[in-house]
């Protein structure tokens, strides 16, 4: 199992508690930190909107106060789901927060550095290129699309969804996130 998934596993749990180590739950975790980088990637990728600002006093109050309850990291990653899930609804319903900047800093603080879950780089170092040939691929995909090859289209998107990457089709165009 990858470390991250590990520690996001015993991070979900109370220190106190008795932990369930199983696969499933190991499964359960990996799951988890999937959503967790998926809502860090939309995130990551906003600029500064026109919406009201959001606010991040609330969510820092909101983290530390369940830190602070006995090191309560369960609930601290359950405030962290809550609040991304709320910028993320922002950011897709077009409305994102004028302060993103000052917010991508707070998630940032506090998966990073206080929780040790950010997602961790390529390690090969091949990210620009993989990037570069999915993006190839979303291309090739659009003007298959646009000259009616249906088959072609279904068929890159099938083969990059079992090669862990997947696609997402939006008003601005077809994005995509790497398992």
């Amino acid at each position: 199992w990858d470390s991250q998934v590990i520690r996001f596993f015993l991070l979900q749990s109370h220190y106190r508690s008795t932990t369930d180590f199983s696969e499933d739950a190991l499964e359960a975790a990996e799951t988890g930190l999937k959503n967790l980088y998926s809502m860090i990637s939309t995130i990551e990728k906003a600029e500064n909107g026109s919406g009201e600002s959001f606010d991040i006093e609330g969510f820092k109050s909101s983290f530390e106060k369940v830190m602070n309850d006995d090191f309560n990291s369960a609930k601290a990653i359950a405030v962290v789901f809550e609040k991304l899930k709320e910028i993320r609804k922002l950011i897709n319903d077009q409305k994102t927060p004028s302060n993103i900047e000052e917010v991508k800093s707070v998630i940032k603080t506090v998966v990073d550095d206080v929780l040790g879950i950010w997602p961790q780089e390529n390690a090969g170092g091949n990210e620009e290129l993989t990037k570069g040939l999915v993006e190839l691929l979303i291309e090739i995909r659009k003007e298959a699309r646009d000259n009616k090859n249906f088959a072609l289209s279904d068929k890159v998107r099938d083969d990059l969804k079992e090669l862990g990457v997947q696609l997402m089709d939006g008003k601005e165009g077809t994005s995509f996130e790497i398992d």
